[in-house]
């Protein structure tokens, strides 16, 4: 793989740069607004971090993690009180980039469509994170996810549930598809991955979230431009925004338990390489 320099990136499908069918455009600075204040992202960062604790960081004395659609580099961010590992991002479109260069300077960040990932046994670890729902062939890239961990490795993966719960927000920000978890267990046991863990996640705000959608469905409002119409989705009062938050710990607290919650809006799993 010989990449291209632009912007002081190394860009692996230059091609792709200007290909927005898999993401709103202009939305990595739409998210990095919505992030400062979403409980949603501060809930599900710390998911990451208590999973990245216990199945990767207790396990290797050294480790390298990729986070394969890093975004505005939110996660990366997160994940820095930890020590003994090398950090490295990648995302499709450059204006993500540039966010995530500003907030995590140190770690190494690349342009790369992840359709088109051909490393060889390099990481301990990727993290790919409510990304893969954005890919229409997602069983190449969790192949190219396999084949880029070294044997043992361990895959952290979310990714939004039922499709049942499909919305007005998944047309938005160009989702390809809700995931099942019997559908994403068979494309990861294709891909060569051994489960270890499963959760729902967003398990007790989850009526909300079903009252929400039928309510869209009667009373949806088709006036809003995109950009509106996203903040409406996902922008919070301050006080609801704090609760929600609280009570988004009590799911974590689950979780940290070993609980695997039987519903929720997203679905995480932990998933392993097997050793040659």
């Amino acid at each position: 793989m010989n990449p291209q320099m632009i912007d002081q990136f190394e860009c692996y499908s230059p091609d792709k740069l200007e290909n927005y069918s898999s993401y709103l455009q202009g939305g990595h600075s739409l998210t990095e607004e919505i992030e400062a204040s979403s409980f949603w992202v501060r809930s599900r960062n710390r998911l990451i971090s208590q999973l990245f604790k216990r199945y990767v960081f207790s396990k290797y004395t050294n480790i390298h993690f990729y986070d394969a659609g890093c975004g505005t580099g939110e996660v990366l961010k997160a994940l820095q009180g930890f020590d003994r590992v090398k950090f490295y991002g990648s995302e499709l479109f450059l204006d993500g980039l540039r966010i995530a260069r500003k907030k995590i300077p140190h770690v190494h960040l690349f342009q790369i469509d992840l359709t088109e990932l051909n490393f060889e046994e390099r990481f301990e670890c990727i993290g790919s994170f409510d990304v893969l729902e954005h890919i229409e062939n997602d069983q190449k890239v969790l192949h190219s996810f396999y084949r880029s961990l070294k044997p043992g490795g361990t895959l952290l993966l979310s990714v939004p549930q039922y499709q049942w719960m499909w919305s007005s927000l998944d047309d938005l920000v160009c989702h390809q598809r809700r995931y099942s978890y019997p559908l994403l267990k068979e494309r990861l046991e294709k891909a060569g991955f051994q489960i270890k863990f499963k959760t729902s996640f967003v398990f007790l705000l989850f009526p909300l979230m079903v009252v929400n959608r039928l309510k869209e469905k009667l009373f949806s409002n088709t006036e809003l431009d995109e950009t509106a119409a996203l903040d409406q989705k996902v922008q919070f009062p301050l006080w609801m925004d704090r609760l929600f938050d609280l009570v988004m710990k009590i799911d974590e607290a689950f979780i940290r338990l070993g609980i695997s919650l039987p519903w929720g809006g997203s679905l995480f799993v932990v998933c392993e390489k097997k050793c040659e």
